[in-house]
């Protein structure tokens, strides 16, 4: 580590300072991993309580696990001299002693699961009569709500047991818009997320009508699939394979005087995403010239491990596993026990016995995932690191976050083409560099052993950005291949494939003999007793050759002319 004096000052004065404070912005410290920001942040707030004893302190970490919180809670009091730290959990809540406790503590400490809790509303006597939050990592609000076409449907059900006209206007509006929309994807926006803002007169009557019909409804079922339309129609949602999608926007960053975020993934392009966050970037503290960074360049997502063959036999190969040095593989948690099977299977070729064998994975392998790994500290002495998975989420999570920071700006929205928006696409590549980051920063924590980084994956970008965090490190790249799974070619066709094809010749029948519609209960009846469920999957199958056809596909009948 280069010696920089004074190198959390920056950090001390924000905490210390009251001119410093922000009460409009959360200000981002993206000190380096493994320099010791929570330890230091633990003793600033530690002894701010000796010099300020007004000032009153709410502190979120992510995690509860190996007695995390009640360590933090310890490392404060050590340094202020005295109990001023108390931590608060989901548990505590049915507690009315453990909430007054909280609620007295010149110091709280809560998780970032109870930091959303807040954020939705909930406990805003934690906050109360606080002046500073302090937050370990990024806090993710975002969470995901689906409207199917089923749902719209359910809908006109509800409206009828109800006799509600907001609800029977709201339930042919959106079976308008949905099918109105949805066409134009199929047709013209294949792979793109279409943008639905519901700026229409009509849906603003329904948006300040609809909150005070859910509370008079008691049916829990229906409360939640109003609320549910109700989010839709006041965010606006992604219209994207076949369904509705937006965020809960019950859940809002709440705020101090003083707002701090502590987080090496200061790159993450999130924080870019909105004017809530103002980022303190920090010089690098460490130098990486004594480790190596091999990249190989081969595909790891999830849909790829699953087709490929020998990946980890190649890869055992390629690092010359040291049985004198430790060696951290992440993969993903499917992976992990086949990662395990073929570490033993290799360590067995090299000559080892099944006591070598076990004795080295206890002490000197260690394999785990993504997911497992963020704040993890006891892999902090092993030398190597093998990143065997490229961590991607799920492409409509990258576009709802995108969604929610446009909408709580107030910002216009556009469609996102999946893998081709701006915005988006620094997003999701930013996430995935963060993640193999952290992963990487699991190991040699202190930055005094000459470390090897092995990351398996084709994503460049994310690449090029962990390097930047990384200053000297030698980089090494090759281009990898493997083996993979054939695919069948001649699958035979399933029932349900058999089922769709039904459907269109029997559409087509009626078509020749000059039929202008034909009922759907009719169509069901030439499959016997089926599932109404999964007769309108095997209708919604055949939509595109409905529309191809020119025909219309209505609620209880196909239109032919």
């Amino acid at each position: 580590m280069t010696e920089k004096l004074n190198y959390f000052d920056e950090l001390r004065e924000q905490v210390m300072n009251k001119e410093k404070w922000d009460r409009n912005r959360f200000h981002v410290f993206d000190y380096e991993a493994g320099t010791g920001k929570s330890r230091n942040s633990h003793q600033y707030i530690g002894e701010m309580t000796k010099v300020y004893s007004s000032y009153r302190v709410l502190y979120v970490q992510r995690f509860i696990r190996d007695d995390e919180l009640n360590h933090t809670v310890a490392s404060i009091n050590e340094h202020a001299g005295m109990q001023v730290a108390v931590a608060f959990t989901g548990k505590d809540t049915k507690s009315k002693k453990r909430k007054n406790q909280a609620k007295e503590a010149q110091v709280l400490c809560i998780t970032h699961r109870m930091y959303s809790e807040i954020c939705r509303g909930s406990h805003p006597e934690l906050m109360d009569n606080r002046n500073t939050l302090i937050i370990d990592e990024y806090p993710d609000l975002l969470e995901k709500i689906a409207v199917s076409e089923q749902d719209i449907g359910y809908l006109w059900f509800v409206q009828y047991k109800y006799r509600n006209e907001t609800i029977e206007n709201l339930s042919q509006m959106l079976r308008d818009k949905f099918s109105e929309c949805n066409k134009k994807t199929n047709h013209d926006k294949a792979n793109q997320m279409v943008y639905i803002d519901f700026h229409e007169p009509e849906y603003v009557v329904i948006k300040s009508k609809l909150p005070d019909i859910i509370e008079s409804i008691s049916d829990k079922s229906d409360k939640i699939l109003l609320s549910r339309m109700l989010q839709i129609v006041t965010n606006g949602c992604f219209l994207y394979e076949e369904n509705l999608y937006t965020f809960d926007n019950q859940f809002r960053f709440k705020m101090l005087d003083n707002n701090i975020i502590l987080d090496a993934n200061g790159f993450d392009f999130r924080y870019s995403l909105s004017n809530k966050f103002h980022i303190r970037h920090q010089p690098k503290s460490y130098e990486y010239s004594s480790s190596t960074f091999y990249h190989y360049e081969v595909k790891t997502s999830k849909k790829e491990l699953s087709r490929q063959i020998n990946l980890h036999e190649q890869a055992l190969e390629i690092i010359s596993l040291n049985s004198k040095e430790r060696t951290l593989f992440i993969t993903d948690k499917d992976n992990q026990a086949q990662l395990e099977e073929k570490l033993g299977d290799f360590l067995s070729s090299t000559g080892m016995d099944d006591e070598e064998i076990t004795t080295a994975i206890n002490e000197n392998f260690k394999v785990d995932y993504f997911g497992n790994i963020i704040g993890v500290n006891s892999y902090r002495e092993f030398e190597n690191v093998v990143v065997l998975k490229t961590p991607n989420f799920d492409y409509l999570t990258y576009a709802l976050t995108y969604l929610f920071y446009r909408r709580i700006d107030n910002k216009p929205v556009e469609d996102v083409c999946v893998f081709r928006h701006e915005e988006v696409e620094s997003i999701r590549k930013s996430a995935v560099a963060g993640e193999i980051y952290q992963g990487i920063k699991r190991i040699n924590r202190d930055n005094s052993k000459q470390a090897k980084m092995y990351v398996f994956t084709t994503n460049q970008d994310a690449v090029d950005l962990i390097l930047q965090q990384l200053p000297g490190v030698q980089y090494k790249k090759e281009i990898m291949n493997v083996n993979k799974r054939k695919t069948e070619t001649n699958k035979k066709k399933t029932k349900f494939e058999e089922q769709v094809e039904i459907v269109k010749a029997t559409i087509n029948v009626a078509l020749s003999e000059g039929r202008e519609s034909i009922q759907k209960k009719e169509i069901r009846d030439k499959f016997g007793e089926i599932d109404k469920g999964n007769f309108s999957r095997i209708i919604k199958a055949c939509q595109s050759f409905i529309e191809s056809q020119g025909f219309k596909n209505e609620w209880q009948r196909i239109i032919l002319k």
